[in-house]
């Protein structure tokens, strides 16, 4: 298990070790539970490039490291939604349209034959380790959402409809919402 913000700007390197750019976005094809990562966007000095994820050869805390020698570059499916651009600090609604949270970081698992994504992060945790305090966000518990319960908006809205919402709030008493006015009148006074 990985999660999205430890890949994003990390160094990609040919099968020799040289080096080709850095991990700018990763492009996945929405509709399946769990899709797959299709490829890899990747910043370099002549702008962004995808490279297909079946040339990914090794992922780790050192790098990205590809199976060709040289360089491998295609463009992105206009279809495809990419993680950091399309999801990562996306609003997350209700079926009602009540704003729930945002998406901190993505969960990814399995390298091969391919990496899934299969949660979204919603914890401050997420947050911290974004900001590059990893030994802080350890000691916090992440929230996970499964991706299987989030869809995305018409269009690129940067919201995801969550299917199953919580149970909306107990309404307060009628005796709170009197002693609310009456403290309210009260300050208007003095």
């Amino acid at each position: 298990m990985t999660y999205l913000s430890a890949l994003l700007g990390a160094h990609v390197t040919d099968r020799d070790g040289r080096p080709i750019g850095r991990v700018a976005d990763l492009a996945v094809r929405a509709g399946t539970p769990h899709p797959l990562v299709s490829a890899l966007v990747v910043s370099h000095a002549r702008g962004r490039v995808a490279i297909p994820w079946e040339e990914v050869t090794q992922l780790g805390a050192t790098g990205v490291r590809l199976r060709t020698q040289g360089h491998v570059f295609g463009t992105v499916d206009p279809e495809a939604v990419l993680l950091g651009r399309d999801v990562l600090d996306t609003q997350i609604v209700d079926l009602a349209g009540r704003r729930l949270t945002r998406v901190a970081d993505v969960e990814l698992s399995g390298v091969t034959p391919g990496l899934r994504v299969t949660a979204v992060d919603v914890s401050p945790g997420a947050v911290i380790r974004r900001l590059g305090m990893r030994r802080l966000a350890d000691r916090l518990a992440p929230q996970m959402m499964a991706w299987e319960r989030l869809h995305p908006l018409a269009g690129r809205t940067h919201q995801l409809v969550e299917d199953e919402s919580p149970p909306p709030p107990t309404p307060r008493p009628r005796r709170y919402h009197r002693l609310a006015r009456r403290r309210l009148h009260e300050r208007r006074r003095s």
